[in-house]
């Protein structure tokens, strides 16, 4: 099976994000920040060249760090070499994981991830698992200082971040199997 091309794997992220993440309401952030996200694809098939790559977008994201406009990145790696989502967590994620404290950047960059087989729900074929779910393993690298900016302001409006993971289930949940 051939691999998706760099432009169909960003305009399909691009469709779930517009569709799904912004149209379910799932982060009622994204919307926002949507304008201001780089979408990159990384075709790398050794560790060594998915961390350099990885490691200048977190550098972006870090040296142009400002708490007066969102800057996210949405990290993509659509190639075999991703795997499953139980080897995505125990080898990509972890491995973006370490960067951020290599490189000290620790409680400035967030890194989640997603994934098209993602699965967190101790419940078999919970449509929960769909918040986390994305058409290609996808790290979601998210500068902390605007996580941070954004939840302030949800909390003056009166409303709780905290409560986004319920309400979400509880709305997928309902859509069940049409999610």
């Amino acid at each position: 099976m051939s691999q998706p091309s760099s432009g169909s794997v960003v305009e399909t992220t691009k469709a779930w994000m517009n569709r799904f993440i912004i149209g379910q309401n799932i982060c009622p952030f994204a919307a926002a920040a949507m304008r201001q996200t780089n979408f990159v694809v990384c075709e790398a098939t050794e560790d060594s060249e998915f961390l350099d790559v990885l490691g200048r977008e977190m550098d972006i994201l870090f040296d142009d760090y400002t708490f007066d406009e969102a800057a996210t990145t949405l990290f993509m790696i659509p190639t075999a070499a991703a795997g499953d989502w139980d080897h995505f967590m125990t080898h990509y994620y972890p491995l973006a994981d370490s960067l951020i404290g290599e490189k000290e950047y620790e409680g400035y960059i967030q890194c989640v991830p997603f994934h098209p087989l993602a699965e967190f729900s101790d419940i078999d074929q919970d449509p929960a698992d769909y918040v986390s779910r994305s058409p290609f393993p996808t790290l979601h690298l998210l500068r902390q200082g605007d996580v941070d900016a954004a939840e302030d302001e949800w909390l003056e409006m009166g409303k709780h971040p905290g409560d986004i993971p319920e309400q979400n289930t509880a709305r997928l949940r309902g859509l069940g199997n049409k999610v």
